[in-house]
């Protein structure tokens, strides 16, 4: 999450291939959703930010995450985990989203306990498993020709 993630360092700091690159996940009962979002610097090419926001996902399923960027992950996830119940209208989806999605309002803080739980191995056996061209898809998204004119 953030500057210090992965994907940020990659394609930003390292290769100034990006303005900025994030990922995150929606929790939802199936099928999962993962993205990661990457803005091109001007001058450079969508297919070469493409080619390295796939490399560091190839990279997750290599070698495992470190223990200090796992931590960091699950203060963050617990950060705003916390932050995302602190009013009754928000307790109140939170107990909802447990009764549509798994149907028991006990479950309602089981995927808090899951992804505390997630080791280096766990992250990498996801990627092993998710993180395949037959699950990817690719959106790219340009700017319609002539449009650097119109903004002045």
């Amino acid at each position: 999450d953030g500057q210090s993630s992965r994907i940020y360092r990659k394609l930003v700091y390292e290769t100034g291939l990006a303005l900025t690159a994030f990922g995150g996940g929606n929790i939802i009962e199936d099928p999962n959703l993962f993205y990661a979002v990457a803005i091109v610097q001007p001058g450079k090419s969508p297919a070469d930010v493409e080619r390295a926001l796939i490399e560091e996902f190839e990279r997750f399923k290599r070698e495992p995450v470190t223990d200090h960027e796992l931590q960091r992950s699950k203060n963050q996830f617990a950060r705003d985990y916390i932050a995302s119940r602190e009013t009754n209208q928000e307790k109140a989806s939170h107990l909802a989203h447990a009764v549509v999605i798994h149907n028991d309002v006990k479950t309602a803080d089981g995927e808090f306990d899951i992804f505390m739980g997630m080791t280096p191995g766990d992250v990498q056996r996801v990627a092993r498993t998710y993180f395949t061209p037959e699950t990817r898809l690719v959106l790219t998204i340009l700017p319609k020709t002539g449009a650097n004119q119109a903004v002045r």
